[in-house]
């Protein structure tokens, strides 16, 4: 089973990824090498963990030992997210915050939204399923599925 994945430069022009199914997974390296990336798919992963796996996970280049620059930003033309968590999922990775081109993003099974979420300026769809707390201020478009602890609020 895969427990690290590395992307490296000469995969930039990559417009799509789906990484699911992975359970042992603990690591994507080189993410930001994917620039072009405009829609991701991540998890399920270790149904044993409460934390998603790095998405920066010592940014380097297998292929050629390059490293990321710290500077440089984590999928600049990412316009689509889509988490897929699992039941005890307890957070979203802190990077994500800054994906300032974000337009459309889904979350599955994540038993706390990150305040953080707000701040995502380009946010124009957010989808919530199976997720139990919730504080939204800000979206044109909003989709509520098996999340009942919000209701009561």
């Amino acid at each position: 089973m895969v427990q690290d994945l590395t992307f490296s430069r000469h995969e930039k022009s990559r417009s799509e990824l789906k990484v699911t199914r992975c359970g042992r997974l603990q690591a994507l390296h080189g993410l930001p090498f994917l620039t072009a990336l405009e829609e991701l798919e991540l998890g399920p992963f270790s149904m044993d963990s409460d934390c998603f796996p790095s998405l920066l996970g010592g940014d380097y280049d297998d292929d050629n030992g390059d490293e990321v620059a710290s500077n440089t930003p984590l999928l600049p033309s990412l316009r689509k997210l889509v988490i897929n968590g699992w039941l005890g999922l307890r957070a979203l990775p802190h990077h994500l915050q800054h994906l300032t081109m974000l337009k459309s993003f889904e979350i599955w099974k994540l038993t706390e939204l990150p305040k953080w979420i707000e701040n995502l300026a380009s946010l124009e769809s957010l989808k919530i399923m199976w997720c139990d707390e919730l504080r939204l201020t800000f979206l044109k478009h909003l989709r509520i599925q098996g999340c009942p602890r919000w209701w009561k609020k």
